[in-house]
């Protein structure tokens, strides 16, 4: 359950500055069940501001942002420290003191928090011929949430979520429209992203089993395209559209 409240407010500095401030207070909260049931809730206050620069052709802009993403519990590190803790009854010392900590630490992973920069531009050009979209940004991650395969734990498939340290993603994006005529436009567009773990993740034991330096996942390391849009009149006041991407 997600309960929030939010808002932003702007102040026009000058004819063509502005800036913009918001904050959002979220209340979270969750349960799981695994064996038993395990609470989860924080409250989080997240800002952004926004400085930004624009006339009828240009706006360039600076975001300062902010976020979370939502920790929670885990259910195979609970199983395994109720397997343990049932095993050490019927027979004391099975397992260790230590190793029944460390279940009870990642039987819960912390949400992790991103701050993001970034520099834009959005403007027109040549006589409204040319449409230039810019961006670079920078993105750093605490608490960053990654899955873990340890088998160590003896759990049902080894496989939970874990806080690994930091993070950080650093990349471009620019996008060039050519308006040949009234009726077609093509466009171009590329990206570079560099999205590595700063610090990885040590298991029980002392093995490392996420590694420092590694690429997060589902962020491509560059894309890019071409897409070609043409439209023209039909009869009886209709309009026909071609495009290819």
């Amino acid at each position: 359950e997600d309960m929030s409240v939010y808002g932003e407010l702007t102040y026009q500095l000058s004819e063509n500055l502005s800036l913009t401030a918001g904050l959002r207070f979220s209340d979270l909260s969750k349960f799981v069940l695994a064996g038993e049931k395990t609470d989860y809730s924080e409250n989080v206050t997240t800002p952004k501001v926004n400085l930004s620069w624009s006339d009828d052709d240009t706006l360039v802009y600076f975001n300062y942002s902010t976020g979370v993403k939502m920790g929670g519990a885990n259910h195979a590190p609970a199983w395994a420290k109720a397997r343990m803790l049932e095993q050490n009854a019927v027979a004391p010392g099975t397992h260790s003191a230590e190793k029944i900590a460390y279940a009870d630490t990642v039987s819960s992973y912390d949400s992790d928090e991103l701050t993001n920069l970034e520099l834009g531009y959005k403007g027109t050009l040549a006589d409204g011929k040319i449409d230039l979209t810019a961006a670079i940004y920078r993105q750093e991650i605490e608490d960053v949430a990654v899955y873990v395969s340890d088998y160590a734990l003896a759990t049902v498939g080894g496989v939970y979520i874990a806080n690994a340290g930091e993070a950080s993603s650093d990349g471009y994006e620019l996008a060039l429209t050519l308006n040949a005529t009234d009726n077609i436009s093509i466009t171009a567009f590329k990206s570079d992203t560099d999205a590595i773990l700063e610090s990885g993740f040590i298991g029980f034991g002392g093995t490392e089993l996420v590694n420092r330096g590694n690429k997060l996942a589902y962020a491509p390391e560059g894309t890019y395209g071409l897409s070609i849009d043409a439209s023209h009149d039909l009869t009886g006041g209709l309009t026909g559209r071609f495009f290819a991407n």
